[in-house]
C-alpha cells in the first residue's frame, strides 16, 4: 500500500553567509525535519509489513509513540527570533500523523486483517487514502509555505528531503 506523505524540505548548506543566525537558522530547520523523518520512518515500517497484521500494528503504536516524543520535542522549541511559524506548522502535521494513526491507520490495519479482501474493502481502502491524502495536504501546504518564509527571512536554500524518496518508493 502506498501512502502519500509529503515532507520537508531539508536545508542545503549553501547558505553564503555563514554567521552565527544562519548556522541557528539551519539549527532550528533540521531539528524539525529530523522529527518529521522520524514520523515518516515509522509510517514506512507500518506501510511495508501490512501483510502481517501483527507486525504492521506494532508499528502503528509506534507511530503514535514517536508522535507524541515529536510533539513533546517541537513544542519545546523556542520562537526562533520570534517566529513561531515553521514550529507551529510542523505540530499541527505531527497532531494530525497521531490522529490517522491513532483512526485511520486502525481501520485500515483491521480491513488488512481480514481474511479475505471483498471489492467493498478494497473500495473502502481507496476511500481512506484519498481522504487522508486530501487532509494531509493542508498541513503540508500550512508547512511549506512556513518553511519557505522562513527559508526565505534567512536567506537559506532548500533542497529535496532524502526521505521523499522512501515515501515515493512506498
Amino acid at each position: 500500500m502506498k501512502f502519500f506523505f509529503l515532507l520537508f524540505i531539508s536545508v542545503l548548506f549553501l547558505a553564503c553567509s555563514s554567521d552565527e543566525v544562519t548556522k541557528r537558522a539551519i539549527a532550528y530547520n533540521d531539528a524539525i525535519v529530523t522529527e518529521q523523518n522520524n514520523i515518516v520512518a515509522r509510517i514506512v515500517d507500518m506501510s511495508n509489513a501490512l501483510s502481517n497484521p501483527n507486525l504492521s500494528e506494532m508499528y502503528r503504536i509506534k507511530i503514535i509513540d514517536q508522535c507524541d516524543k515529536s510533539i513533546g520535542l517541537v513544542s519545546k522549541m523556542e520562537s526562533f527570533e520570534g517566529d513561531l511559524a515553521m514550529r507551529d506548522a510542523a505540530l499541527d502535521l505531527f497532531r494530525f500523523y497521531r490522529e490517522i494513526a491513532a483512526n485511520d491507520f486502525k481501520v485500515i490495519l483491521e480491513i488488512y486483517a481480514l481474511p479475505e479482501l471483498g471489492e467493498s474493502d478494497y473500495r473502502r481502502l481507496y476511500e481512506l487514502e484519498e481522504e487522508i491524502s486530501m487532509r494531509e495536504e493542508l498541513f503540508d501546504l500550512g508547512l511549506k509555505k512556513a518553511q519557505k518564509g522562513f527559508s526565505d527571512k534567512y536567506n537559506l536554500t532548500l533542497q529535496r528531503n532524502e526521505q521523499q524518496d522512501l515515501v515515493e518508493g512506498n
